[in-house]
């Protein structure tokens, strides 16, 4: 019986998407101390079956910030902050079109930039937005719990 309530709690956190819920059972999948076993070694399969997004997202967040266009269209002639990298100077000669990996909250794909291979981390679609809406869902969801169930506020100091 548990194990089918652990099923049902493993599928509502993938089918949700939510990238603060997939954190943490991320972050749960190894307290083996706080919590059954069983679900901890369901929650695990979180650690390396994240879903990927669509290339035409990578590809467009990335024509956003001034990477894969022309260097010479990039920006508008404005200086990079300090200990920021210049993208004006920088342009993508080339991108893998599968990513190398995939998290709750990014993807990466490996590039050509200025003749070297690089990196490129991309956040998945609305996962800015959706992080601070799960957090707080989160912290109404503490705020609850605090007040109806007093024998957890211990957590809480």
């Amino acid at each position: 019986r548990e194990r089918v309530y652990y099923r049902m709690l493993y599928e509502a956190v993938v089918y949700s998407r939510s990238a603060a819920l997939a954190k943490w059972s991320q972050w749960a999948s190894i307290r083996f101390d706080l919590l059954p076993a069983t679900l901890c070694l369901l929650l695990s399969r979180l650690q390396s079956d994240a879903p990927t997004h669509p290339l035409a997202h990578t590809l467009s967040e990335l024509s956003n910030v001034g990477l894969g266009l022309p260097a010479e269209s990039c920006g508008d002639g404005a200086e990079a902050p300090a200990g920021q990298p210049d993208l004006k100077a920088m342009s993508l000669s080339s991108l893998d079109e599968v990513p190398l990996a995939s998290g709750s909250i990014a993807q990466v794909h490996a590039a050509v930039c200025r003749g070297e291979r690089v990196v490129v981390k991309v956040r998945h679609p609305r996962v800015g937005e959706e992080l601070l809406l799960d957090m707080e869902l989160l912290r109404r969801a503490a705020t609850a719990l605090h007040c109806w169930v007093p024998s957890l506020r211990w957590l809480n100091a």
